[in-house]
């Protein structure tokens, strides 16, 4: 039975959250941190038309106090351990109206920080009676690069108004888009033709994948996830439902195989000291001069071997961007095919891709061949275990 991968970056993922106690995680991991950093953020959204001491006005206003804020840093400003795109969230406290603050750990070198308010939905006021249910968004977070000891401050209403991403936005989700493809990877087939053994790899279906669907909006911080799973024939189908109002255009759905822990079917070939063997025939040095003559050793043979080798399947997430046609008129993505690949956990140690082992053989020198007068030498050298580097290359192991 397949498990799902949880290793260390998902572990990592797992510590990054919104909370005191992620937060105060930092007290054991901080590196060169010798100080705090203050940022405070005005953020605006326009709701339309509204009256100001009774006249008609339409212009910036500051965002509900429902609104939270996320400050995000790149985990290995705080950790040396940690590899990899992993991040640390802090929530900014609101201290005026519109108006949030967050003090970040930093040092003397700059740590990157992005600030960016939750979407919510608000009235937009066609008139001043006539509003319009809708959803507001800041399509680009605003960008700090902090150090220790000092303060920063963005309250320009040009790079912290929400904008209106929809109109008519009500939550409901009904608009339906099927998904449906297949998910493959490449493994090893052991072909004999001739009495000869040949290793090649032969594309094969992935059954009982869990596949994850992400649905994304550009300017729409909302997501919607679904979850579907490959069958026999590796084939996987989903049928999504999209959020009303959303501009289709601007929308993305990314699909990804769930990597998940197995074991894979590893032929290789390996010699064979002690099996019975044709001698072959090569030039080795005779005596102690230079001249040349014929030599014989046993040569061994090599004999096809399986082995199974620990590791995981993993596939990287591919996108459908969509559009006002693809929704409406053809309403489905077929045939959008995942490739999964087999990783080892320990690719030093798997035959046929490792050093190799040495031995020793013995080898007879001749002058004449009919001379029955023979020389020996032992010589030792380094033997491969053997995999095509064909092979190697589909199954993406040539690089270890």
């Amino acid at each position: 039975m397949k498990k799902t991968f949880f290793f260390a970056a998902m572990a990592a993922l797992a510590l990054v959250g919104c909370n005191d106690k992620t937060q105060s995680e930092l007290t054991d991991e901080m590196v060169g941190l010798s100080g705090e950093a203050k940022i405070e953020v005005s953020f605006y959204y326009n709701q339309g038309k509204h009256e100001v001491n009774g006249v008609a006005f339409e212009g910036n206003e500051y965002v509900p106090s429902t609104v939270e804020v996320i400050a995000t840093v790149d985990y290995s400003a705080y950790s040396n351990q940690t590899k990899g795109q992993v991040f640390k969230q802090f929530v900014a406290t609101r201290t005026g109206e519109g108006t949030y603050a967050l003090t970040i750990p930093a040092g003397e070198k700059k740590i990157a920080v992005d600030v960016q308010p939750k979407g919510f939905a608000a009235k937009y006021w066609n008139t001043l009676t006539e509003s319009v249910d809708a959803y507001y968004s800041l399509a680009t977070p605003v960008h700090f690069d902090v150090l220790a000891g000092n303060s920063y401050v963005q309250k320009d209403p040009k790079e912290t108004t929400m904008a209106k991403t929809s109109e008519a936005l009500n939550n409901e989700a009904t608009v339906e888009f099927t998904v449906s493809g297949k998910v493959t990877a490449q493994v090893e087939e052991l072909e004999e033709k001739d009495e000869v053994k040949i290793l090649k790899t032969k594309e094969a279906e992935m059954s009982n994948v869990d596949i994850e669907l992400e649905i994304s909006n550009k300017n729409d911080d909302r997501k919607l996830t679904y979850n579907a799973k490959t069958g026999n024939d590796g084939r996987y189908e989903a049928t999504v439902k999209l959020f009303n109002g959303w501009d289709f255009a601007d929308v993305t759905i990314s699909v990804k195989p769930v990597a998940y822990t197995a074991k894979f079917t590893h032929n290789y070939e390996e010699l064979n000291q002690s099996a019975t063997a044709a001698l072959k025939y090569t030039d080795v040095k005779w005596g102690d001069d230079d001249t040349k003559g014929w030599g014989s050793y046993p040569a061994g043979r090599y004999t096809w071997t399986k082995t199974d080798v620990e590791g995981y399947w993993q596939g990287e997430a591919s996108d459908i961007t969509l559009s006002k046609e693809k929704v409406e008129l053809a309403k489905k993505e077929s045939d959008h095919n995942l490739t999964m690949t087999f990783v080892p956990l320990q690719p030093k140690k798997v035959p046929g891709i490792d050093e190799g082992e040495e031995f020793e053989y013995e080898a007879c020198a001749y002058k004449d061949r009919k001379d029955d007068n023979a020389k020996y030498t032992i010589y030792k050298v380094k033997q491969y275990n053997k995999t095509p580097a064909a092979v190697l290359a589909a199954l993406g192991w040539d690089k270890y």
